[in-house]
């Protein structure tokens, strides 16, 4: 309260005494206090508006009470689902929309009574709808490619839902997309080419019936189970086993199955990871690394990747929960910190959950979901090294970078981002990207 210093010419001072504290939220308005909050002054009707991602409320500040606003702002849950920040300013509210990818907004301007009466958007700009319009993923998780054929597949996990998978092809010759096949009852999370065969394999994450691995014919769709109940009832720490990623070795025609094992197959003090082979040709298992004591009293869980550097015969993925790569050897089973969470290896990790071997720059290339940026670690040392990071001079951001891999001849690199569900190319020499597919959602 200001009154005290009314008439005052120099220094006033103002103490507890002349201050009121409201609480943020009451029973009109919970949310206000739990959530990230932000508030304006609204003169004309001498009140607060506050907003979060669910709700508008204000506080009349002459009777101290708060209201629900939020049906009086029409479309609001509508436009605040797709927003991506907002702010107030000079008696209007302003959202921007759903992502980096999206250069729209929308805008509320609060008139006198607007408690009383009932607000309409403004949307301004437009969002960025690239490539063909048969392509409408919903979640695309990976990417893959088929150099030598110079075409690309995304696999799209979840199309249309609750679970149905989807494959896309893209030819870079003729620049031309198709619909491999769709997958009803499915969720693709990541998979691998064999370029000896030309076939996919799909490690399939709802795997109710137990068929883990598909192959899939590029050229008709056609799929079949190469690892389904029957071979799973045989696997080492069935039925426990819970199957995280996969990696191919087309030389010897291996299927590598990383693994994180619970229930009574870990016994106490146990860390849960174990790496399995599986013999394409001739079938059968062979455990390469087993559930092992840990010392540390850390569990060693392998995240959604894993691959497969046939030069050093290791492979590689990422610990979950922690900013750091390990290493496997495919002849012993052991297992070792690769690419540590210090910052003297490089830029963090920060949740990785894409990887592709580059052999003639002998690097792993990577995604990072937090920092949505692209990086590199060097095979020999672990430093990493940023190559796209996250800035517009690079071009659009990524949002939610995942799936990736590359034509190596070229130095391109393709990315799948999963939230804005766009494909990216990304110049490998300087940083650059690009979308190359991006539909509105169905």
């Amino acid at each position: 309260d200001l009154s005290a210093c009314d008439g005052a010419m120099g220094a006033c001072t103002l103490g507890f005494a002349d201050t009121t504290i409201t609480p943020l939220a009451d029973a009109a308005c919970p949310d206000i206090s739990h959530h990230n909050t932000q508030s304006f002054y609204h003169a004309p009707s001498h009140s607060f508006v506050s907003a979060t991602k669910s709700i508008i409320c204000s506080l009349d500040i002459a009777a101290n009470t708060f209201t629900d606003r939020t049906s009086k702002f029409s479309e609001f849950l509508v436009v605040n689902d797709n927003a991506y920040e907002y702010s107030f300013t000079n008696n209007e509210l302003w959202f921007s929309l759903d992502s980096s990818l999206d250069s729209r907004a929308a805008r509320y301007v609060l008139q006198d009574d607007y408690a009383s009466s009932t607000q309409y958007p403004d949307i301004f700009g437009s969002s960025y709808v690239i490539g063909n319009a048969l392509i409408q993923p919903q979640t695309p998780r990976e990417v893959i490619t088929d150099e030598a054929n110079q075409r690309i597949f995304w696999i799209d996990r979840n199309n249309g839902g609750p679970v149905n998978a989807e494959v896309h092809e893209w030819k870079a010759d003729t620049d031309t997309w198709r619909i491999v096949g769709n997958y009803p009852e499915h969720s693709f999370e990541q998979g691998a080419f064999d370029p000896i065969n030309e076939t996919l394999y799909i490690l399939n994450e709802t795997s109710n019936t137990g068929n883990v691995v598909y192959q899939i014919d590029p050229d008709t769709g056609d799929a079949n189970v190469i690892i389904g109940a029957a071979e799973l009832a045989i696997a080492p720490n069935f039925p426990d086993l819970n199957v995280r990623a996969l990696a191919l070795d087309a030389v010897n025609q291996h299927l590598y199955l990383a693994n994180a094992v619970y229930g009574a197959s870990v016994p106490v003090g146990f860390s849960p990871f174990s790496l399995i082979r599986w013999d394409i040709t001739n079938g059968g298992w062979t455990e390469i690394a087993a559930i092992e004591a840990d010392p540390d009293g850390s569990s060693l869980v392998p995240q959604y990747l894993l691959e497969l550097d046939a030069q050093r015969e290791r492979l590689y993925f990422k610990r979950q929960g922690e900013d750091e790569l390990w290493s496997v050897d495919i002849a012993t089973g052991d297992r070792a910190i690769f690419s540590p969470d210090d910052a003297a290896f490089g830029p963090g990790l920060s949740n990785n959950r894409g990887a592709v071997i580059d052999p003639s720059n002998n690097r792993l290339l990577g995604t990072s979901q937090d920092h949505e940026s692209l990086f590199a670690t060097d095979l020999d040392t672990g430093i990493r090294t940023m190559i796209s990071p996250d800035a517009t001079g690079y071009g659009i951001n990524f949002d939610s970078s995942k799936g990736i891999d590359l034509f190596e001849q070229t130095q391109v690199a393709f990315v799948a981002d999963e939230d804005i569900d766009a494909l990216y190319q990304v110049d490998l020499v300087t940083g650059q990207r690009a979308i190359m597919q991006n539909q509105e959602k169905k």
